[in-house]
């Protein structure tokens, strides 16, 4: 007995693996179709195995085991349709999808109407005909949509429904329905490894546009800071483009403006924004010595080309000759000063973000650095760091140092996985 009924237990439980892969493997993007294919695929499956002289003898023939074959008589067909309907596309939606809602109806009366009387098999009659219609249905997808022929995964399908045709008319050719099923299976895996196969693809070719957005990113902001003072510069982006930018700009032989800025966002939409703050500089940097001037400037730029971002900045006109500093803020983090004596203190500025309201005022806020004094401007992705603060920024500012001893004794507290850009400018007269 075993020897006869070992090719079903063997087919049967090559089905119900595949299924399970189905169900649970397939790609994020194939999860509506790979779902009822695998409970379509672990249904047959399953009940090849239950219905399996060897497996009844085995677990010791017990009642329950003509209930559960029973109920994956009413179940296969539910996924089937499901499956079915979703590959045959949206000329006969409504009549595929009627079908579903018959096979559904009958499963969910039929199971508990045979456990109730005691009466397995009992409607299994009632399945054989709505199959019958399931196979007309399926047969009018074809001959009204050619297309279908052309998707190796209908192909399978069209060869499992020959299959099914050949046992519910009673032809009884030499080959049996699960053999019909596994090469319907087949299309489906062979769908699968093409789908994850371009998906890699697509992958990759995405990959390396990042790469090249990350390079091109790179080139617009500033190689190295004003040789006039002791500067250092950190752009750490928490993708592969970032939203913040930074950059310097000449005033004169003793003097140089800053700007730090922080787009709203992360990804490609908020680097594209980071990337016109290049040009909007480039065009407004004649009012570097009022960098609240500048960025009212920036703010009438950028009013009316964001849609739902908006930007930080911080400007500042910084005169080495003197220790002058002006600065002022749109809505972004103030700069800190380290004063030679070790004492650190914010520079108060307030302002509101760019590129939302037209009649946003700013204001300048003047201060003056003595020798060994460094102003440190950064992005929110510094104090909004896991387990960082604005207090343990300061702390960090007050150990001092060159300006890119500031800067790497900040980067080498923070954590190593941050979900924000970093970026900072120190200034050290």
């Amino acid at each position: 007995m075993f020897r006869h009924d070992l090719p079903e237990l063997l087919l049967g439980t090559i089905l119900c693996t595949i299924g399970v892969g189905f169900a649970l493997f397939g790609p994020r993007g194939a999860r509506r179709t790979m779902i009822p294919a695998g409970l379509f695929a672990f249904f047959y499956g399953a009940r090849m195995l239950v219905r399996n002289a060897t497996t009844s003898y085995l677990l010791g023939d017990p009642s329950a085991l003509d209930y559960l074959a029973s109920a994956f008589e009413y179940l296969v067909p539910v996924a089937g349709s499901i499956v079915f309907a979703h590959f045959f596309g949206r000329r006969w939606w409504r009549v595929n999808q009627l079908v579903v809602v018959t096979f559904c109806i009958v499963a969910a009366l039929a199971i508990p109407y045979e456990i109730v009387t005691r009466r397995p098999h009992a409607a299994n009659g009632i399945v054989s005909g709505v199959v019958g219609v399931l196979i007309v249905v399926f047969l009018l997808n074809y001959t009204t949509q050619p297309r279908l022929l052309r998707n190796v995964v209908s192909l399978g399908m069209l060869v499992f429904g020959l299959f099914v045709l050949n046992e519910h008319t009673g032809q009884h050719l030499p080959v049996t329905e699960p053999v019909g099923f596994l090469i319907f299976a087949g299309t489906l895996l062979y769908d699968l490894l093409r789908r994850s196969q371009h998906a890699q693809w697509r992958l990759a070719s995405v990959e390396s546009e990042l790469a090249t957005a990350r390079r091109i990113q790179e080139s617009i902001l500033p190689r190295r800071g004003p040789s006039i003072a002791d500067v250092a510069s950190v752009y750490v982006p928490a993708s592969s483009v970032a939203g913040d930018y930074f950059d310097f700009i000449d005033a004169g032989e003793q003097s140089f403006g800053v700007v730090v800025a922080d787009v709203s966002g992360h990804g490609v939409g908020a680097a594209l924004v980071a990337s016109m703050l290049k040009v909007a500089i480039a065009m407004k940097a004649a009012h570097v010595r009022e960098p609240a001037r500048l960025l009212a400037e920036l703010n009438a730029f950028f009013c009316g080309k964001l849609e739902r971002q908006f930007i930080t900045a911080v400007a500042a006109f910084i005169d080495v000759a003197n220790g002058r500093v002006v600065a002022a803020s749109a809505g972004h983090p103030p700069p800190l000063v380290r004063r030679a004596n070790g004492a650190v203190e914010e520079l108060a500025t307030s302002g509101f973000v760019l590129g939302r309201m037209r009649a946003a005022e700013y204001h300048d806020a003047a201060l003056t650095l003595a020798k060994g004094d460094a102003i440190v401007f950064y992005t929110d992705g510094v104090i909004e760091a896991e387990g960082w603060s604005s207090a343990r920024l300061e702390q960090c500012v007050a150990r001092g140092g060159t300006a890119r001893e500031i800067a790497d004794g900040i980067v080498a507290a923070l954590p190593k996985a941050n979900e924000d850009d970093v970026t900072m400018v120190v200034v050290r007269l």
